[in-house]
């Protein structure tokens, strides 16, 4: 069992919007590529949702990506970054976080630019959470200062593991995973187009079909008039959804912009979270 420290796990924070992930581990090296093993000839049953190497049940794949990460551990890194049409960043949120399979987990979220989230406090903000299921404590950076906390249970859906596994991840509450793939699926056709390995799991290559019209009116994000779609999934046979390189153009407020959203599963089934080095500063303040 691997355990993942909070400061690898600051450092793919901050890290985040960089074009790569590293993998999370003591050895701090990168994740490996998707190694090719065969093309369009696919021969391994396709996950739920998949017929005739197309995405036909969208709902029944979104179901089955949650049902594989149910009470698993796992590291989740997300990162969404929101761009105007000459480069000028509006909205980056970047999120690592590690669970192991009870309810202990250590999140390290930042945010940046003028339209970003302000979970954390007005951008740009990062913080580190962590709790053992019974005591959850913080490291917050807001302002040039830097606060040690520790805090009662969360009575309410934030600050819980699920928010910063189904939540914070995937822009919001209503668009928890199962629902941001269905909507994703539902909105672009989506078909295999070979099977992989992803660090030595096999999984399925799902690319968008981009001569075929799709409908923005499911799409997730909050953008609108979506357009210049184009996305790679690597879906493993559970139908978990490994990894996730998505981009798009659309608009914001009638302003034009370009998404690019990256989501990664790792270490699922072999991660383990300890208590961070800083948490004794929580107790003395």
């Amino acid at each position: 069992m691997r355990a993942v420290p909070a400061v690898a796990l600051a450092a793919l924070v901050l890290l985040a919007g960089c074009g790569a992930f590293p993998l999370v581990g003591e050895e701090g090296g990168s994740t490996p590529a998707p190694t090719p093993v065969r093309g369009d000839g696919v021969t391994s049953s396709p996950p739920p949702g998949i017929l005739s190497l197309q995405v036909v049940n969208p709902g029944a794949l979104g179901r089955a990506h949650a049902e594989s990460i149910e009470n698993e551990s796992y590291v989740l890194t997300s990162n969404r970054t929101v761009a105007a049409e000459n480069g000028t960043l509006r909205s980056r949120l970047a999120l690592t976080v590690a669970v192991d399979g009870g309810q202990g987990f250590l999140a390290a979220a930042s945010t940046a630019g003028p339209e970003a989230p302000v979970f954390l406090g007005n951008p740009p903000a990062d913080a580190v959470y962590w709790s053992n299921g019974t005591t959850y404590a913080r490291r917050l950076s807001h302002d040039g200062r830097t606060t040690y906390t520790e805090f009662p249970p969360p009575d309410t859906w934030v600050g819980t593991r699920s928010y910063w596994t189904t939540s914070v991840p995937f822009g919001g509450r209503a668009n928890r995973p199962a629902a941001f793939y269905a909507s994703l699926f539902s909105a672009v056709p989506t078909r295999v187009t070979g099977e992989t390995t992803l660090a030595g799991t096999p999984v399925f290559r799902l690319e968008n079909e981009a001569d075929r019209p799709f409908s923005d009116a499911t799409f997730p994000g909050g953008v609108e008039s979506v357009h210049d779609v184009s996305f790679v999934a690597l879906v493993d046979g559970d139908g978990l959804v490994r990894s996730l390189d998505l981009r798009y153009a659309g608009t914001v407020d009638g302003e034009a912009v370009r998404v690019e959203w990256t989501v990664r599963y790792e270490d699922v089934g072999s991660t383990t979270v300890r208590r961070p080095a800083w948490f004794d500063r929580t107790v003395s303040g």
